[in-house]
């Protein structure tokens, strides 16, 4: 239709950190225009969140490659660096991912579940980077 709307309310607080999150199967083809664009249309990324019962989940593509959050991006250490998923991948070019890659402080990488096994973060602009422990989702997401 074309309407703007503004939505305006308190920031829910991030819980105590490292926040708990599930690797779920990415509900999507990772070519959808979607995982590309900031939109309202995010009924797939907040089912997905709500039905694995936990803080946030990273989805997984098919090949078994990591992608992004429902609403962050993903940040493993590696050395010096934070290794985020290519954007051909199929995910969003978050704020902060732009500008820990613009930085120097991230560059991409292929990431998998494995590399969930130790220390890992997620953020976005608003909320920065958050200290992540991988848990199993208590519902997982139908396929």
């Amino acid at each position: 239709s074309g309407a703007v709307a503004i939505e305006v309310g308190a920031l829910p607080e991030t819980p105590a950190e490292p926040v708990s999150v599930a690797v779920v199967p990415l509900p999507v083809a990772p070519s959808d225009f979607r995982l590309r664009h900031k939109t309202t249309d995010r009924a797939f990324y907040d089912s997905a969140r709500l039905e694995a019962g936990c803080f946030e989940v990273v989805f997984a593509r098919e090949d078994g490659r990591l992608t992004e959050g429902s609403f962050t991006s993903l940040f493993v250490p590696r050395g010096d660096v934070l290794v985020t998923p290519p954007l051909a991948d199929g995910l969003l070019a978050g704020v902060l991912r732009t500008e820990l890659l613009a930085s120097g402080r991230a560059v991409e990488g292929v990431l998998t579940a494995d590399d969930l096994a130790h220390e890992f973060f997620i953020g976005n602009a608003v909320r920065g980077l958050i200290r992540a422990r991988r848990t199993v989702a208590t519902t997982p997401p139908p396929r």
